[in-house]
């Protein structure tokens, strides 16, 4: 199989009870011939694969013999995908709820009577009456643990249940057997019921937290509307189904509506807001020519669009794709917690039998085996080492993307602890992008022959084509100066240098002092003083081997930029600039900004020759950049930061894209990840410490079952609860 047949698949994995689920499914889908990989986020209950179209039938048919129902979409219906697992998230609460009413208004009096006997030493019931409360609590309402044992081990490994299953069941079992034949030993029906009735307890608030953490990808899934106005050619309205619209129809969009697709305003003028796609809080003016974002909301009057990405090809698709992808990934750290988790079930079956034994041949007190064993199988928690990590990430990554930052690559969560080194890009970075045409200098000797206004066009018509923020520029001072631009016959592009291009007939050289010496064109002494007496990055033109003249171009720093430099420092990363403008123009940036470590006249092919260079030094880099020009540099850093201004194959090549032009969101990522680092190291050394500590303590006889099931339940409930404190945190402004 070819990696060009390959497709990505999301698939919803419904009735997963723990992380040791996750594991047997993600094995099982892993060896099957035809997968090229997979991954399972038990906390999102997705199962992540990569296989050909042919061969996800039998993907979705391994899950299903592994006793789990499998939803599969593409991003084409993610959405429905999306639906149907709220649907059984919803059914799954229900029912939920059901047994945990039905079990807690069982299990009150057996507490009761259990706290009667520990602070009066006198027993409220009978043990029938303790044994008629206890029996549909054990085979009703916690059905739930047995189906899944029985079904766990039928597939060939230990789960959760399996541990509550054995706890449980002998704790009923012994005192039936003592009931029914009336040996003068206590009985522990309060215990097993207690045990089922606090997981469950813990299993409800469980998922309620883990449902939150979702939230980022919840919203932006309710983003796009299921139906949108189309407008025929007689401008008639008519409502159709989203998954209909093609690219070129043209749609209204009303006040208060949702953009559907991504596209082009074709009439109407009015702000939207782009927040929860961007992160960018102050509403967007929109008027005719400028881009519509799937997901923003139209807070104005009626626009008039036309589609030009639709489908999965659409940005929020896009988005929702890379967040499922990130969390469905699983971190470095993660591979352990998986080797540990493969082997806990059976090892805790172990001790809690040696335990057992321990008490009844060594004290020869059954009573407190029976306690010892069932205390260590029901307060050992699996969950709470599986939960630990897809929880966390899910909250950071949600959090991150709800402030307009894309994670893209989980091992950003690692690396960024590391990072001390900070590059930047200075055109679309540091400064804002726009820059605008303010100088044409006509070398004199020329002066008779070409104009300023004849340089221009010949300028803009050489570089109509090119995606480069000064070609852009170029472009647009012809257009608005109402300036010829010709076609262009022949065209070569030399990255961090310029364009050569033939329009008419005749060569145009457009571009820098590298490009003048890569075709050994002179420039006359008189021009580049001229040139050199201002502070702007500089153009130079050459028409039929003579450079005729130059012009000038500002792009102004952008007003975060200083906050970033400051905020860079705080994190203790060293900032540093590299660009392929002139000296003067990297110089000014460089002094005003206060970065200390500059390069101007830089190449692509430098700048990536420069982070590998600070790499081998044993610093950790990030790059930050946004065009064509800076896609080997982002490629060459630990990690690449795509500014949400740059072009596609920046944005592709880059771990992290930032979906709107602001730096502030560069340390806001180092921060965010650093966070979510932080946290999954929190939880699992929750997780570690509670199981280290616990078991050896329930094996000791300190605890009583009913307080190991709780405090298990507790521990998982923990971790959520730990991980959702990611969502509060917002970046700085």
């Amino acid at each position: 199989m070819t990696e060009a047949a390959l497709n990505e698949y999301q698939i919803a994995v419904v009735g997963m009870r723990c992380q040791g689920c996750a594991n047997k499914v993600q094995r099982e889908v892993q060896q099957l011939p035809q997968v090229d990989h997979a991954a399972v986020n038990f906390a999102s209950g997705l199962l992540s694969v990569a296989v050909s179209e042919e061969a996800i039938a039998s993907v979705v048919d391994k899950v299903k013999t592994l006793g789990y129902q499998a939803i599969l979409s593409d991003l084409d219906n993610a959405r429905q995908r999306h639906r149907e697992q709220q649907q059984q998230a919803q059914n799954k609460e229900y029912q939920q709820r059901i047994n945990l009413l039905g079990s807690w208004a069982l299990a009150l009096p057996l507490l009761t009577n259990m706290l009667s006997m520990l602070l009066f030493d006198q027993p409220l019931l009978s043990e029938w009456w303790q044994w008629l409360l206890a029996t549909p609590v054990q085979w009703w309402f916690g059905r739930q643990f047995y189906l899944g044992a029985i079904k766990a081990i039928k597939a060939g490994y230990a789960n959760m249940d399996v541990l509550i299953s054995l706890g449980t069941v002998t704790a009923y079992s012994y005192s039936l057997v003592v009931l029914l034949i009336g040996l003068n030993q206590p009985v522990y029906f309060e215990g097993a019921a207690l045990v089922i009735s606090f997981v469950l307890l813990g299993n409800w608030l469980e998922s309620r937290a883990t449902q939150k953490t979702a939230s980022a990808l919840t919203r932006l899934m309710e983003l796009q509307p299921d139906t949108v106005n189309k407008l025929d050619g007689n401008q008639q309205v008519s409502v159709v189904p989203l998954v209909n619209v093609r690219v070129n129809d043209l749609l209204l969009v009303k006040p208060g509506e949702k953009v559907a697709v991504d596209g082009e305003v074709i009439t109407g003028t009015s702000e939207l807001d782009e927040s929860v796609v961007t992160g960018e809080s102050v509403p967007v003016l929109k008027q005719p020519g400028d881009e519509l974002v799937a997901g923003s909301i139209n807070g104005g009057q009626a626009l008039t669009m036309r589609a030009t990405r639709v489908g999965n090809e659409t940005t929020l698709a896009k988005i929702i794709n890379w967040i499922e992808q990130v969390q469905s990934n699983k971190a470095p750290i993660q591979r352990l917690v998986d080797k540990v988790s493969q082997y806990f079930v059976p090892v805790v079956c172990v001790i809690a039998l040696l335990a057992g034994l321990g008490w009844w041949l060594g004290v020869g007190d059954v009573n407190q085996a029976i306690l010892a064993a069932v205390a260590v199988l029901v307060i050992a928690c699996p969950c709470a080492l599986g939960l630990a990590t897809p929880v966390a990430i899910m909250s950071g990554t949600g959090a991150a993307a709800k402030a307009g930052i894309l994670i893209k690559d989980i091992a950003v969560l690692e690396q960024s602890r590391q990072v001390n080194k900070v590059v930047f890009d200075k055109t679309g970075t540091l400064t804002k992008g726009r820059p605008t045409v303010t100088k044409v200098i006509i070398d004199l000797l020329y002066k008779n022959i070409i104009n300023e206004q004849q340089l221009m066009s010949l300028a803009a018509s050489a570089q109509q084509a090119s995606e480069h923020l000064l070609a852009k520029a170029t472009v647009e001072y012809a257009k608005t100066n109402e300036l010829t631009i010709e076609p262009v016959d022949q065209l070569i592009n030399y990255p961090g240098e310029g364009i050569v291009a033939t329009v008419n007939g005749k060569q145009i050289v457009v571009g820098n002092s590298k490009l003048l010496t890569r075709f050994n064109l002179l420039c006359s002494e008189q021009l580049e003083n001229r040139v050199n007496a201002e502070i702007a990055s500089v153009a130079y033109v050459a028409v039929d081997g003579l450079v005729v003249g130059a012009y000038l171009l500002s792009d102004p720093i952008q007003t975060n930029a200083f906050a970033t430099i400051a905020k860079l420092h705080q994190l203790e990363c060293q900032p540093e600039l590299l660009s392929g403008d002139s000296e003067s123009v990297v110089t000014s940036v460089a002094a005003e900004l206060a970065i200390n470590q500059w390069q101007a006249g830089v190449s692509p092919e430098q700048k990536a020759q420069r982070v590998t260079n600070l790499k081998n030094a044993g610093n950790c880099v990030a790059m930050v950049g946004d065009g064509v020009n800076d896609a080997p540099a982002l490629a060459a850093a630990d990690i690449g930061i795509a500014m949400g201004s740059g072009t596609d194959v920046a944005k592709e090549t880059a771990a992290v894209t930032l979906l709107r032009p602001d730096p502030i969101l560069v340390p806001a990522t180092l921060e965010i990840a650093r966070k979510t680092y932080w946290k999954i190291r929190q939880n699992l050394f929750w997780a570690f410490f509670f199981n280290c500590l616990a078991i050896p303590v329930a094996a000791l006889g300190y605890l009583n079952p009913a307080v190991a099931g709780a405090a298990m339940a507790l521990s998982s409930l923990f971790v959520v609860t730990n991980s959702l404190f990611l969502q509060r945190w917002t970046p700085v402004k």
